[in-house]
């Protein structure tokens, strides 16, 4: 079941990722005109790589076919669990913004939650309160002139509790190996929230430090987006130069 002229790029995407959009297809991964992306969303079916979400109302969302499954490719990828329905819009807009940085910036390895999840990568496991075990949405490890920089993305399209939030500051508090933690979020009452939860509970941030970001405007050029650092704006292409400058001095 090996397709002719294979998308490999959203095959391995979607493999990372657990699907694949038609929106993300048309406007990132896809390529030609209209007619001819349109002709090879189509292929991605009918050459047997992927089939629909199981959940009727995921639509224009492609998972892995199963029969798949003890393929040469299946085993070489090992695909992670596609998301439930509910889960697709939060997945979609993360799987966009690290397109786009794959696009602008050096980029030496990344894995999403269900990645590190199916890895068992401890070393980013975030030990909640409750005892429940969580990964990050994202971990993205940037090229500088010397060493990598490594984000820890987080997306948040709704407010959640803020007891939730004070568990999430507290499973950061201790993750050294990580760069840098950056929330993206829907708007700036959300931002609001989680800023200030993470100065209640006294938070570490001189040592960890934790930025800010609006979905609107991280979808569309992260490299350049406004990332907001201890009330300061600056940008992810701004915080790697001054490294870069560092290093070399």
């Amino acid at each position: 079941m090996r397709p002719r002229l294979a998308p490999m790029k959203a095959i391995q995407f979607a493999a990372k990722m657990g699907f694949i959009t038609k929106d993300i297809w048309r406007n990132h991964l896809g390529s030609g005109k209209y007619s001819w992306n349109q002709e090879q969303w189509a292929e991605l079916t009918k050459r047997g790589y992927f089939v629909p979400h199981p959940y009727p109302y995921a639509r224009d969302v492609l998972i892995f076919n199963p029969l798949l499954k003890g393929t040469p490719l299946f085993e070489r990828l090992t695909p992670v669990k596609h998301p439930y329905a509910w889960q697709i819009v939060h997945d979609e807009v993360l799987a966009k913004i690290i397109i786009e940085i794959k696009k602008s910036m050096m980029v030496s390895k990344w894995m999403c939650e269900a990645e590190l999840e199916r890895d068992g990568a401890l070393e980013f496991c975030l030990k909640k309160e409750s005892k429940q075990l969580k990964y990050p949405d994202a971990i993205i490890e940037l090229k500088t002139a010397n060493q990598n920089f490594r984000i820890a993305l987080e997306v948040e399209r709704t407010r959640k509790s803020l007891k939730r939030y004070r568990s999430t500051a507290f499973a950061y508090s201790d993750k050294s190996n990580i760069s840098l933690i950056i929330f993206i979020c829907e708007n700036v009452a959300t931002i609001d929230t989680i800023s200030g939860v993470f100065q209640q509970v006294r938070f570490p941030l001189s040592k960890q430090p934790v930025g800010f970001g609006l979905i609107s405007e991280w979808i569309k050029n992260p490299k350049q987006a406004v990332l907001v650092i201890n009330k300061q704006k600056t940008s992810l292409e701004n915080i790697l130069a001054k490294l870069d400058r560092k290093l070399a001095s």
